[in-house]
């Protein structure tokens, strides 16, 4: 009776081992791949509780790995300066060993510098599927100096119903989701959703 369960626990962690390995190897490819959480999130898709484009960006903050505090979102609120939002956002979900992720990263690099003074940039990085170091690696590999941040327990990106990696998130300077777009994006689209948004100041 033990060495049966024994069996089934190894053949349980191989499997567990087998799926991590795939998956990881997909992405280092340069594929656009589902998370775990992909089908919870197809699964609750009524969710009041994800944002959806056309709606307001609740309030809510990220450590950097700077070690410093950042709060992204809440809707303009006119007298009430810690809400205003006081230029449009872009924010990217991303991952160290995601393939399409490294791709973009000079891209990005070069846009947010470029628009800097007319939006704000952060790379949030899925850190509940990665690790600090390799993180802190990848930023200094590709000298990023935008704020990184760290979703430790994926809300942030589950927020956004998040299904794969990168996800970029365009922000209006209203504090409005215009767009959600899962998947890597040339240079000259980024360009394009990024004049957007910066346009559609009221």
């Amino acid at each position: 009776m033990r060495s049966k369960q024994i069996r089934s626990i190894s053949s349980f962690f191989i499997k567990v081992v087998t799926v991590s390995t795939v998956f990881v190897l997909i992405c280092s490819l340069g594929l656009n791949v589902s998370l775990p959480w992909v089908k919870e999130q197809r699964a609750y898709a009524a969710d009041t509780n994800v944002v959806k484009v056309g709606e307001a960006v609740p309030a809510f903050s990220l450590q950097g790995i700077d070690g410093k505090q950042y709060k992204i979102g809440g809707k303009a609120k006119q007298g009430n300066e810690g809400d205003v939002a006081q230029k449009p956002v872009w924010i990217h979900f991303w991952a160290s060993w995601c393939g399409p992720c490294q791709s973009e990263a000079p891209d990005i690099e070069e846009l947010t510098a470029k628009y800097k003074d007319k939006l704000d940039a952060y790379g949030i990085n899925a850190t509940m599927y990665d690790n600090e170091q390799d993180v802190k690696a990848f930023v200094e590999k590709y000298k990023l100096t935008f704020p990184v941040l760290k979703d430790e327990q994926g809300d942030i990106f589950k927020l956004f119903r998040g299904a794969a990696l990168p996800t970029h998130v365009f922000i209006d300077g209203n504090g409005i989701v215009k767009e959600i777009k899962i998947g890597s994006l040339s240079k000259e689209q980024l360009q394009a959703k990024l004049d957007t948004i910066v346009n559609d100041i009221k």
